[in-house]
């Protein structure tokens, strides 16, 4: 099994939301008209085995971005060795120094997620950025700020905080207004980490009156008196009026207002987070009937997780068919349980929350009146269905059709995209329903499809197939989890060529921990392969719970897909492949 490095990925090589929705604007080139520089830092769209196979078709002059994406893309699988080999292969075919620098910012990757921050800013040091193209130069000047900020949280040494003030002060000007304020507040976050005597040296030093605001606007957000910070903060834009630091002032004066101090602010927004030496409790059917389709492959997915991360937690499984929730919440407690992960089932999740217990838990279902210490991962067919509305608004479709089986689950995955369809554009989108998968093709005919942009199924493969044959050829359609059966390439698939297929990034690949578990469960399912994947997420969501809180920002690039805290919900982002290509 490969070693995943995800809490690195999250602190230091995951974009800022924000940051990679400025990124995509640059996107992927054919091999045919070349590959550039932004494009081979720029987002990572398609699968590893897309990126092998655009490295062995692309030409001379593309072939070496192909190989930055493909390097890329296997670090953030967690294939590292492979990812070595690539950079390897960069550095003895770099030829100018353009590519030496590309080289190293790859190499830097690596490096982070070996968690060798110390070589990974020594190696960033090596690039001439100011040489690098716009994207790209965005990307290292992000990574490089990440690595100096998670550098000074290891050593406590203040110059590196500097340093990474001097890569997000660079990176400000280097993305578009949407990302501008998520790199100013990032700046001023990291800067008041100084205190306000350095920043009060810092600003006595500065010649450049950039960095003079900089430092003066942290002092100033540091205060702790609301009134006094109310009108500094006006004098600021008077005294700085072209800094780019007045794009936070309108809206940060307005909040000011209700906004309790800001130790107490900080102390009331704080989530438990896990740590090394903690006590973990795992509530899990272990026995019975669901143990095969849940509790084993949680079980194998949080082993597999601990077994990747250098953290050591002492971890005791409980078994939900032998033990009450409450005999569980008693044990859990005389040995001091730090958190909580599991209760995979709705009815274990609902006694978890009727027990009243005050120990921090991540559970793998969703119920209703989820209590302050409680975070969840939404499988339902409800969160499978707002997923594919959100990416069809990201492609600017305008009037979907939607055809779900008469199932439960499917039905619901439809009132899920309409939830926040007609939430966002005031109006339901037509549903049309079948039973079985020999009149799922009849019901194209009968559906009023004229003039719609687009189709959504919700069904399983087979039923998913024949509506899609059936459809126009010009009409893009959208699928999602109910209609992968966690077969790669399998016929099912290659029957839906064209379609555009969102499901978690674990779904999707084929990796040596996806493999790990076919040797443990060689039956293992849809349903088995996701529960695993949520359960190994569960792991480093917990260590990484209040970093994501406190940077909305951050992301986490789990198995299940790019992982943000949103109140009480673990939002995963799916990855989106066309079907039938090879991955």
């Amino acid at each position: 099994m490969k070693n995943h490095s995800f809490v690195h990925t999250i602190k230091v090589c995951a974009l800022s939301a924000a940051l990679a929705v400025f990124l995509s604007s640059c996107a992927m080139q054919s091999a045919k008209t070349g590959l550039s520089t932004d494009t081979a830092f720029g987002p990572l769209t398609q699968s590893t085995a897309q990126y092998r196979q655009l490295v062995n078709t692309s030409d001379t002059d593309s072939q070496y971005q192909a190989m930055i994406l493909l390097a890329r893309s296997y670090i953030t699988s967690g294939d590292l060795a492979s990812a070595k080999a690539i950079v390897s292969d960069l550095n003895g075919l770099a030829i100018t120094p353009l590519q030496q620098d590309e080289a190293k910012i790859v190499s830097a990757l690596i490096n982070v997620n070996e968690n060798n921050l110390i070589e990974a800013a020594s190696t960033l040091e090596k690039v001439n950025a100011l040489t690098l193209p716009k994207q790209a130069e965005a990307y290292y000047h992000q990574l490089n700020s990440r690595v100096q900020g998670n550098l000074y949280k290891q050593t406590g040494n203040k110059d590196n905080l500097l340093k990474a003030y001097e890569s997000q002060k660079v990176l400000v000007d280097l993305v578009d207004d949407d990302s501008k304020k998520t790199v100013l507040n990032e700046t001023v976050k990291n800067l008041e980490l100084l205190g306000q005597n350095d920043l009060s040296l810092e600003l006595e030093r500065a010649t450049d009156p950039l960095d003079s605001g900089y430092f003066e606007y942290a002092i100033i957000d540091s205060s702790k008196n609301r009134g006094a910070k109310q009108e500094l903060l006006n004098q600021f834009a008077d005294k700085y009026p072209s800094h780019p630091l007045n794009q936070l002032i309108n809206a940060r004066s307005a909040a000011l207002e209700t906004l309790a101090p800001a130790a107490d602010s900080a102390a009331s927004n704080a989530l438990p987070q896990l740590k090394n030496g903690d006590e973990v409790a795992v509530i899990l059917p272990l026995s019975g009937r669901f143990v095969e389709m849940v509790g084993k492959p949680a079980q194998l997915g949080i082993l597999a997780a601990l077994k990747d991360r250098s953290e050591k937690v002492n971890v005791t499984f409980y078994d939900s068919n032998v033990l009450t929730m409450d005999q569980i919440i008693n044990a859990a407690n005389q040995k001091g349980t730090a958190f909580i992960l599991g209760a995979v089932l709705k009815p274990e999740v609902s006694d978890l929350i009727a027990s009243g217990t005050k120990i921090p838990a991540i559970v793998y279902n969703k119920v209703e009146a989820i209590p302050d210490n409680i975070w969840y991962f939404d499988l339902s067919p409800d969160y499978e269905g707002a997923l594919a509305a959100a990416k069809m608004m990201r492609d600017n479709r305008q009037d979907p059709v939607i055809f779900a089986s008469s199932a439960a689950k499917n039905q619901r995955a439809a009132q899920g995209f309409n939830q926040l369809w007609s939430k966002v554009k005031h109006q339901n989108a037509t549903v049309c329903s079948f039973e079985t998968v020999t009149d799922a093709g009849t019901s194209v005919t009968n559906c009023p499809i004229s003039g719609k942009d687009c189709a959504y199924i919700n069904a399983n493969a087979m039923e998913a197939a024949a509506v899609k044959t059936k459809l126009p050829s010009s009409m893009p359609v959208y699928l999602t989890a109910s209609s992968n059966p966690g077969l790669n390439n399998s016929s099912l698939e290659i029957a839906m060529s064209g379609a555009h297929l969102g499901d978690s990034p674990w779904m999707l690949t084929d990796t040596p921990i996806k493999q790990s578990l076919f040797n443990a469960m060689p039956k293992a399912n849809a349903l088995v392969q996701r529960i695993f994947a949520t359960a190994y997420d569960s792991v480093n969501t917990a260590f990484n719970l209040n970093n994501l809180n406190q940077n909305k920002a951050d992301v986490l690039h789990g198995l299940t897909g790019d992982i943000q805290i949103n109140g009480h919900l673990i939002e995963t982002a799916p990855l989106w492949v066309i079907a039938g290509t090879a991955r």
